[in-house]
């Protein structure tokens, strides 16, 4: 299959499309409310000092965001297909509303939010930090189970905290491997976290080439994330009453930045 690089990035196929990353529908739930946002993204080294980080504000409501790297075909089939699945489960959760999530909402969310991902990482415009690997992606679009990735979900009231996506890659190698390298000469990245906001739901997804690093990640000096965040892939509750208890301001950046602080701190 393509790589995707200059083609749909799960199919490879052309001419291009511009897909909006949240959805449409999305603004008959989630109102517009402002006109210009936060983007930050991080690349993490075990020497702080190797970080890339970068954040700016950009013109436009982030509802609104959008990117031309799917084709039409995979545009208004299959994704529309996994988008209409999971809206009746999510719009609930845009707008704060009780609701009982059973693993069939859990599991509609949970791809709903990594195809999210997945388009979003394109939103930088910097093809050497993108770290989700073309096998994920032709997974997803083959509908084949993938191995390395959680994500998370819980409720969230903004107050002040303006953040609405925010991105940290990172190179992940064995001591023995040469890994490719970016432009700059600096490992290329190959594991991710992502948080996003939209309206009031808080979503956080990671991925990585080897099991252990997702497995094994039980979000290390950030112990309310254990307890607020309910994890929804794989699935792990059999029903979610909702909403749990709403992160803060300082939960929802403190959980974005976790796993960066985390591989910063082992150097």
């Amino acid at each position: 299959m393509a790589t995707g690089q200059h083609g749909c990035i799960f199919c490879g196929n052309k001419p291009l499309t511009k897909e909006h990353i949240w959805c449409q529908w999305i603004t008959e739930y989630v109102s517009r409310t402002t006109n210009k946002y936060a983007f930050g993204h991080v690349v993490a080294h075990k020497k702080p000092e190797d970080n890339i980080e970068r954040s700016s504000l950009r013109a436009g409501d982030p509802i609104g965001a959008n990117v031309r790297v799917v084709c039409g075909p995979c545009n208004n089939e299959w994704m529309s297909q996994l988008q209409e699945k999971a809206k009746p489960h999510l719009i609930p959760l845009f707008k704060g509303e009780t609701v009982w999530l059973k693993k069939s909402a859990q599991a509609a969310i949970a791809d709903w939010i990594i195809m999210a991902t997945m388009t979003a990482e394109y939103i930088q415009r910097d093809p050497s930090m993108i770290a989700i690997s073309q096998t994920d992606r032709n997974k997803f679009f083959e509908r084949k189970p993938l191995a390395n990735w959680k994500v998370w979900i819980a409720p969230f009231q903004r107050k002040h905290w303006i953040g609405q996506w925010v991105h940290t890659s990172v190179p992940i190698y064995p001591s023995e491997d040469v890994p490719p390298l970016t432009s700059d000469g600096r490992p290329r990245p190959n594991a991710q976290n992502t948080t996003f906001v939209i309206g009031q739901l808080y979503a956080h997804a990671m991925n990585g080439p080897y099991p252990n690093i997702v497995h094994d990640w039980e979000w290390r000096g950030t112990e309310r994330a254990r307890h607020l965040l309910r994890q929804v892939f794989p699935t792990v509750y059999r029903d979610i009453a909702w909403p749990t208890s709403y992160l803060t301001d300082a939960d929802a950046i403190t959980f974005a930045t976790a796993f960066n602080d985390y591989v910063s701190g082992l150097g």
